[in-house]
């Protein structure tokens, strides 16, 4: 495409790595937003050597929703059953993410294996930090664990 714009070539690629995966009008929007915050990133970003959190702009924080309002019940496993923090990071990427912040405890559930705090009933045996974790390092992409107290 002759006169594509930085944003419109991001998107076709993002929509290339996700086959048939529908693509939301939000999610384009959020897209082409990331791209004009990556383009901005690249020009004032500091040098290669420097620590991540000097040289990134964009990143993502992601994690479930509701409990944090204290509507959830302890007894619900459906609650965070999807939360799965390896696809997470792989969307980021594929979203060109610099940097993931995953929730790792909200006002009344731990997404990872906690001694002090209860852990989300939909999860299971899984660890969704440890999960994070290990997925990012593959691709290098730093992570805040996000934790209400």
């Amino acid at each position: 495409m002759l006169h594509e714009s930085r944003a419109e070539r991001h998107l076709r690629s993002f929509k290339r790595r996700l086959p048939g995966r529908g693509v939301s009008i939000a999610c384009l929007v959020t897209m082409a937003a990331l791209a004009r915050m990556r383009s901005l990133s690249a020009e004032t970003a500091g040098p290669a050597d420097s620590p991540w959190f000097e040289r990134c702009l964009v990143g993502m924080e992601v994690g479930p929703t509701g409990a944090q309002f204290g509507h959830s019940d302890k007894d619900d496993a459906r609650y965070a059953a999807r939360f799965d923090g390896a696809e997470i990071v792989r969307r980021c990427v594929a979203a060109s993410s610099e940097y993931v912040v995953i929730w790792a405890r909200d006002g009344d559930y731990a997404y990872y294996d906690s001694e002090v705090a209860l852990k989300c009933p939909g999860l299971g045996s899984r660890d969704v930090l440890r999960q994070t974790v290990e997925e990012a390092r593959k691709h290098r992409l730093p992570v805040i664990a996000y934790c209400v107290v």
